[in-house]
């Protein structure tokens, strides 16, 4: 049960970090900023969190699964793309008009 609970940990940074950001976003950085400029802070801040999930689960792969390289390609692959999935959606939702 930890390895399943280790192995998924990049995945719950990025749900962590949502409920922060999003109000840093509607308190503080569309008032100091704009909102165009809100808007590509969020894209680049996403995105960079994204990014370090699927670098912290490469890494992660490696403990986890040392001889098993075609099991660490899936599971990188799985991390890249349920964390960047969900970077795009965290994107659309945080969009300022």
């Amino acid at each position: 049960m930890k390895k399943v609970l280790y192995a998924i940990s990049p995945i719950f940074i990025i749900y962590v970090l949502f409920i922060p950001y999003s109000l840093f976003l509607q308190f503080v950085l569309a008032d100091m900023i704009g909102y165009s400029n809100a808007n590509t802070f969020t894209l680049f801040f996403w995105l960079f969190v994204a990014t370090g999930c699927t670098v912290m689960a490469f890494f992660i792969s490696r403990d986890i699964m040392k001889n098993k390289i075609v099991l660490r390609i899936i599971y990188l692959f799985i991390i890249f793309i349920i964390s960047f999935a969900t970077a795009f959606l965290f994107i659309y939702y945080m969009k300022i008009k």
